[in-house]
C-alpha cells in the first residue's frame, strides 16, 4: 500500500530538474522509431443535448506514422479533447473506427499513454507512487512499478523528488511526474491534451523541449492539442487545423523547414502561422 499521511505541510516550490539527470538526457539520441501506426478512419461522435442529439465530431480521417507527432489547433469546442479521449479508448465513436498498428481501439491499453493539462496527481501519495500507481492495473508486481517509476522520475530530472509530495513541487514539476507516470507503461503513442498551457513562457519551453526530446529519443508516435501556433510548430511534424460544428479537419500542414533556424524556416513559420489563423477565422 502506498504511504500516506495526512495534507498539511506548507508550500515550497523545489528546483524544477536534478542537474545530473538533465545532464544525462539534456541531448537524447534519436533511435529507430518504436511507435506505433495510428489510423483513424471516418471518425464521428455524438452527444445528447437538451433532447437531441449534438455532432461533436464528423468524418475524421486521420494517419501518423510511427515516429511521427501531430498537433492538433482548433477553437474550443472543435472536438480536440474529445478526439484525444476516443484514440485513448476512454470513449468510442458512434462512426467510423480507431486503429492502432492494425488492430482496433476497443478500451485503453499500455500501448497508449497521456498527459493532461491538470496533472491530476494523487495529493495524498508521493511522487515515486503516483507514477507507479499507473501500472498496478496490469498486474505489476509493487518492487518493479517502484523500480520503473523511480526511472521514468530521473528520466525527467526529479530522481530526488521521488519521495517528495505532490503539494511540494512547481508547477512544472508537477507536469514532470505527469509526464513520467505517462511513459512508466511504456506507451508506444503519447497523447497531449494541452500538457503547457497552465505554465509560465520560460518553464513551458523548456518542457517542450525536453518532452520532444523524449518523444525523439524513444521513437514514440505523439498526438498533442494546442491553441497555441508557435507551440504546434515547434512540436509538431505536422499540423492538423480543425473547424467546430461539428469537429472536422479543414486542412494538414507539414512543418518541415520551419523548425529550422534561418530566413527560409522564418518564412515558413509565417507561412503557416497565416494558414491556420485564416482557418480559424482569426485575420
Amino acid at each position: 500500500m502506498s504511504e500516506t499521511r495526512p495534507i498539511d505541510f506548507p508550500f515550497f516550490a523545489l528546483p524544477d530538474a536534478d542537474p545530473a539527470d538533465a545532464a544525462a538526457t539534456a541531448h537524447p539520441p534519436v533511435v529507430a522509431a518504436r511507435g506505433a501506426a495510428l489510423d483513424l478512419d471516418r471518425v464521428g461522435r455524438r452527444f445528447p443535448l437538451d433532447g437531441r442529439e449534438v455532432e461533436v465530431l464528423s468524418g475524421i480521417s486521420l494517419a501518423a506514422a510511427p515516429g511521427e507527432t501531430l498537433v492538433v489547433v482548433g477553437a474550443s469546442g472543435c472536438g480536440k479533447s474529445t478526439l484525444l479521449r476516443l484514440i485513448l479508448g476512454l470513449d468510442r465513436p458512434d462512426t467510423g473506427r480507431i486503429l492502432v498498428d492494425g488492430r482496433l481501439v476497443e478500451g485503453p491499453d499500455t500501448d497508449r499513454g497521456i498527459v493532461f493539462q491538470d496533472h491530476r496527481l494523487f495529493p495524498w501519495t508521493r511522487v515515486e507512487d503516483n507514477v507507479a500507481h499507473a501500472l498496478v492495473a496490469h498486474g505489476v508486481p509493487r518492487r518493479e512499478r517502484l523500480a520503473r517509476a523511480r526511472a521514468e522520475l530521473a528520466r525527467v530530472g526529479l530522481s530526488a523528488h521521488a519521495r517528495s509530495w505532490p503539494g511540494q513541487l512547481s508547477g512544472g514539476q508537477a507536469q514532470r511526474v505527469a509526464l513520467a507516470r505517462a511513459l512508466v507503461a511504456r506507451p508506444r503513442i503519447l497523447l497531449l491534451d494541452e500538457p503547457f498551457a497552465a505554465l509560465d513562457a520560460i518553464t513551458r519551453r523548456r518542457l517542450q523541449d525536453e518532452v520532444a526530446g523524449i518523444i525523439r529519443s524513444e521513437g514514440l508516435t505523439a498526438v498533442m492539442v494546442t491553441h497555441d501556433v508557435d507551440e504546434a510548430i515547434r512540436m509538431g511534424d505536422r499540423i492538423v487545423v480543425m473547424r467546430p460544428h461539428p469537429g472536422r479537419i479543414s486542412r494538414i500542414l507539414t512543418t518541415g523547414e520551419a523548425r529550422g533556424t534561418g530566413p527560409a524556416a522564418e518564412t515558413r513559420r509565417r507561412q503557416i502561422t497565416r494558414q491556420v489563423l485564416d482557418d480559424l477565422g482569426l485575420r
